[in-house]
């Protein structure tokens, strides 16, 4: 019986352990940031306002025609070397087509031939710049309606993420 009344030491001991675990949490917090581990967060990816729309023309069986455009409205200058577009198909969420950058011919390209270009000659895409996706004389592109992501490679994140309708 005597155990159950004596509680003098119960509530100084659990205000130590409090005051243990709240110091050791502020120096782990003062010191992630005093070692830099809170800035560490790496390339952000730049702001742009970018509209992809269907070309003029509806596709048909000719070759060399225009698939669609991406059109630059405002935000920051993009360097299209750090750009990469990737394409999928609406419906079943399969990758159809990924463009990279040559530096060395200023357009965007893919494995099957089908270049963006139309930025300037300093590869960089800016404000009021239009870049044309056309097909070249082996590729044939389909009508439907793809999704199309422009990935920032230093950053890892999406630039633009949206629909195109291609007719």
């Amino acid at each position: 019986m005597r155990l159950l009344k004596d509680t003098k030491g119960v509530s100084p001991v659990i205000g130590v352990i409090l005051m243990v675990a709240i110091t050791v949490i502020l120096a782990a917090v003062i010191g992630s940031f005093a070692f830099g581990f809170g800035q560490s967060m790496g390339t952000p990816a730049p702001n742009a306002q970018l509209v992809f729309s269907d070309a003029a023309d509806e596709l048909t069986s000719a070759y060399q025609q225009d698939i669609f455009y991406v059109d630059h409205m405002g935000g920051d200058t993009l360097s299209c070397k750090d750009l990469r577009v990737l394409v999928y198909r609406k419906q079943t969420g399969d990758k159809y087509k990924t463009f990279d950058y040559d530096e060395s011919n200023n357009y965007f390209y893919s494995s099957d031939g089908i270049t963006g270009s139309g930025m300037g000659s300093n590869d960089l895409f800016e404000p009021g710049e239009r870049i044309t996706f056309t097909e070249d004389n082996n590729t044939n592109w389909r009508a439907g309606t793809y999704t199309v992501k422009v990935l920032h490679t230093p950053s890892g994140n999406f630039v633009f993420v949206g629909d195109v309708v291609v007719r």
